[in-house]
């Protein structure tokens, strides 16, 4: 590799991990956007967008649609101030989705090369390994008679991927067992997750004020 190449990259090394330990990058094909800013170049930058790391399908299109840089014809920068300011954000966006979908190791790493026309704009994703439930918990608060405790499998199952909705969907299906069951006015006060970085897995508990039970007063027949 040419030595002033080199020298004359600038790396914007901005990620957003939730552990620093990730154990394995899937690397394809580079899906390349060509976004021109502007046909003046005085009054924008022009530059080029690529996202590396992640294999075709429904996840990378979902965490290529977070980056405005990606998209053509979006995004039009004055300076590289704004250029730069626009990449960290987009990485930041991009790894909160990968998140989301339980890779909670992962990383977008941004690389910028002024040394060229266009800029280039490279994000790299290491996705690591995907992290899966343990167990998912109902713990209740403000307790004033019995209160029926779901069996955690019902909810969420073991060995399930450790996503976002899946577990918002767990929580909703909990107040609906609650109310089902005479507790009208359920709440959703928390949730904690904890992480096992060795077995790549996550406890999911969930905190609810499940209300007071509705009580069927006296049934009066006529007629």
């Amino acid at each position: 590799m040419n030595l002033r190449r080199v020298f004359n990259r600038r790396v914007c090394s901005i990620y957003a991990c939730l552990v620093s330990f990730a154990i394995a990058a899937v690397f394809s094909t580079a899906l390349v956007s060509s976004c021109m800013a502007s046909d003046d170049a005085e009054l924008s930058i022009q530059y080029k967008a690529q996202l590396k790391g992640l294999w075709y399908g429904e996840l990378k299109d979902s965490v290529r649609a977070q980056s405005l840089l990606l998209t053509p014809g979006v995004f039009t920068p004055a300076t590289m101030h704004q250029l730069n300011m626009r990449v960290s954000d987009d990485a930041m966006s991009m790894a909160e989705v990968l998140f989301a979908n339980g890779y909670l190791d992962a990383a977008i790493t941004p690389y910028v090369e002024t040394n060229i026309i266009p800029v280039h704009v490279t994000f790299r994703a290491q996705k690591g390994e995907r992290y899966t439930i343990s167990t998912f918990t109902a713990v209740y608060t403000n307790i004033a008679e019995k209160v029926p405790q779901p069996q955690g499998e019902r909810l969420l199952k073991t060995g399930s991927p450790a996503v976002v909705s899946a577990v918002e969907e767990a929580e909703a299906e909990l107040l609906r067992f609650l109310q089902e069951r005479g507790f009208p006015y359920p709440k959703k006060i928390c949730r904690t997750v904890t992480r096992d970085r060795t077995d790549k897995t996550v406890a999911v508990v969930c905190t609810i004020d499940p209300g007071r039970k509705a009580v069927l007063g006296e049934a009066t027949v006529q007629g």
